[in-house]
């Protein structure tokens, strides 16, 4: 599966149902953290998630790593439930990795809780892939040589919505769109709300992943380095913090 289609899942619930959360953490500092977050979250801490594989009540997995990732764990659980990754140790050639193996993101503990709490929050609604720029910039220019969207999937665009496709892949927000385009806020929300329609797609992370990788280019004259949807760069969380 593409990375990047496996970003926009949405965790499945019934209206007014928090998600129900399982928590991966023998030493029990991640799930204090999350904890600490105030989510609207139902959470429940485990020390080995093999127990669980079978569950179908669960619809999210965060995992704790104080170490470097064991990856055959990571994609063992990602297989079964969108996963995110918060750890100690954060180097970004393993968030590279967790992107190639389709984790919904990977996050560094060391970021300040608000933007933390913003990054998983955003991720657990399906809305933002919790990776820096620079990963998903790495990841597209190493995926543009090797897959190709169907040309049909971009002749269903007009000018305007690949316009606002490639914006939102910048990371840019509704009001930074019609700033962009010289457009009221309110004109841009209703170019996004057509670009999902038109994709049939569920949110922003969705419609960036059908049109993505190779055809960034015949979105706006290419994109040379991708944000995340709403996710703020690591130059930046390093100020931030």
């Amino acid at each position: 599966m593409c990375p990047l289609r496996t970003l926009a899942r949405v965790v499945k619930r019934s209206e007014g149902q928090t998600p129900r959360v399982v928590v991966i953490d023998p030493l029990g500092e991640v799930f204090d953290r999350v904890r600490g977050l105030a989510l609207p979250l139902t959470l429940f801490r485990v020390l080995d998630p093999a127990p669980l594989m079978d569950s179908a009540t669960l619809d999210f997995a965060i995992v704790a790593a104080n170490a470097r990732p064991d990856w055959d764990t990571l994609v063992a659980v990602a297989t079964r439930w969108p996963t995110l990754v918060l750890t100690s140790a954060y180097e970004r050639s393993d968030a590279l990795a967790a992107l190639q193996r389709g984790l919904v993101g990977y996050l560094d503990l060391a970021l300040p809780p608000a933007v933390l709490a913003r990054s998983v929050r955003g991720v657990l609604l399906g809305d933002e892939p919790g990776f820096t720029r620079q990963v998903i910039g790495t990841w597209l220019r190493e995926a543009r040589s090797q897959e190709t969207v169907p040309t049909s999937t971009l002749a269903r665009l007009t000018k305007r919505q690949r316009e606002i496709v490639a914006l939102i892949a910048e990371g840019h927000t509704d009001k930074e769109i019609a700033s962009r385009l010289g457009i009221a806020m309110a004109t841009a929300q209703k170019h996004v709300t057509g670009l999902l329609r038109r994709l049939d797609v569920p949110n922003r992370a969705a419609a960036v992943a059908a049109v993505m990788p190779r055809n960034v280019h015949g979105l706006r004259g290419g994109v040379a380095d991708v944000h995340p949807l709403g996710t703020e760069s690591e130059e930046n969380l390093q100020r931030a913090s």
